[in-house]
């Protein structure tokens, strides 16, 4: 099962409990920026939330670069345990080189400094 296959299913099994009625992750999408906010009432957009997107395969088509963008320009300023989906992300969107940047990267946020 893929990572994709199991969003959904956890989606549509919160769903069934009433946990997602009148909502989904695209009311959230900021369109004319290309990337996610916090909540809907918040133009705040936090790495956190943009990283974890494409990470369960949630960008809406056509906006992969600018939410990759936004990841990048941020960079790997997040804990050990999100650093995981930070670079997982970049790879669902294809830009392994900047995750691999990230990786080989000696500055102060980077992987090289977590381990």
């Amino acid at each position: 099962m893929s990572v994709r296959d199991f969003a959904e299913d956890f989606v549509s099994l919160m769903s069934e409990f009433g946990f997602y009625d009148d909502w989904s992750p695209r009311e959230i999408f900021d369109y004319e920026r290309g990337i996610y906010r916090d909540s809907e009432t918040s133009a705040h957009a936090s790495l956190q939330s943009n990283m974890l997107a494409p990470y369960y395969g949630l960008i809406p088509e056509g906006y992969e670069k600018s939410v990759g963008d936004f990841i990048v320009s941020r960079g790997l300023r997040c804990g050990v345990y999100m650093a995981f989906f930070f670079l997982k992300s970049l790879c669902a969107l294809g830009r392994y080189d900047d995750a691999f940047r990230f990786i080989t990267s000696e500055e102060e946020s980077s992987w090289y400094n977590m381990v």
